[in-house]
């Protein structure tokens, strides 16, 4: 059922009461305040991810990755972990749901074996078991169970290659200690947040808006033309790089990003009409198909 009318702009309302920077905004314009924001949708737990990159080489005090990190903690109640670079001016700050490998051995940031990689990711790469035992045949050697170290480990070997033999959803970032370059993806549908925001002295990403925005690290406005479509179409602008604030991006679905000398870098991997299957002509190599990938 369309709502029409003050009713349309209060289902409107619900839908962005989630973002803190603009509820006060929209709550001044419904005379019924209470109405429009009793029924808060509560986040459900999963992990976050957040980080500041200091592009001319000033460190990242403690407290500025603390804070982004604890903006999203309830994305993460098992744990919490922030890791800097030798220099401090990168910083990673990760809150954790455990679900694999739930002990120590799962926790985030994860520096690889040998010290030159550092990640931090959300999501799961469904196929990782496989994945393992392919690169374990490569000399890989792994430390824990996890599929975080997996996606290290493809990182050393496949580069941003590995990204089509990952099934699952994520939304990552792994810096190289050696090359100080930083590398950003998403899976091919976006089902995992990354967004990012960038000065001409810094970078900040996080896997929600409000870690961004609430940083103080850069200046913060609303983008009046987001809002109007927002209302008129709650999902308008989620396939696109704009978000509420103007100065935040959201890396779209499909996409890396890379940063190296304080150069943003941005490609599309993933287009799904380019790997559409061929499908069998008769009915029973459609069912023996089916069956294959069932």
């Amino acid at each position: 059922l369309r709502c029409r009318g003050r009713d349309h702009f209060r289902c409107c309302c619900n839908g962005l009461a989630d973002w803190p920077l603009w509820r006060d905004m929209l709550a001044r314009f419904v005379p019924d305040r209470k109405s429009v924001f009793a029924n808060e949708v509560h986040v459900t737990a999963m992990c976050g991810i957040a980080g500041i990159v200091n592009i001319r080489g000033n460190a990242v005090e403690p407290n500025e990755i603390a804070r982004r990190t604890n903006l999203i903690a309830h994305r993460g109640p098992d744990g919490a972990g922030n890791w800097f670079s030798a220099d401090r001016s990168v910083a990673f700050g990760h809150r954790r749901l455990g679900i694999i490998d739930p002990g120590e051995g799962g926790n985030q940031p994860m520096v690889s074996a040998d010290g030159r990689h550092v990640i931090v990711y959300n999501g799961e790469v469904y196929n990782f078991i496989e994945l393992r035992r392919e690169l374990e045949t490569r000399g890989a050697i792994f430390r824990t169970k996890s599929d975080t170290e997996v996606i290290l480990a493809a990182w050393r070997i496949w580069g941003e290659e590995m990204l089509l033999r990952f099934n699952g959803m994520w939304a990552l970032a792994i810096f190289d200690t050696k090359s100080k370059a930083l590398f950003f993806a998403r899976d091919r549908f976006g089902i995992k947040p990354l967004l990012y925001a960038m000065t001409p002295d810094r970078l900040v990403f996080a896997s929600e808006q409000r870690a961004l925005v609430r940083s103080r690290l850069f200046p913060a406005s609303i983008d009046v033309h987001v809002v109007r479509r927002l209302l008129l179409d709650a999902f308008g602008v989620e396939g696109s790089e704009r978000t509420l604030c103007r100065e935040v991006r959201r890396l779209q679905a499909g996409h890396f990003m890379r940063l190296r000398e304080g150069r943003l870098e941005i490609r599309r991997w993933w287009r799904t009409i380019d790997h559409l299957p061929t499908i069998p002509k008769t009915e029973n190599e459609r069912a023996e198909r089916f069956g294959e990938l069932f």
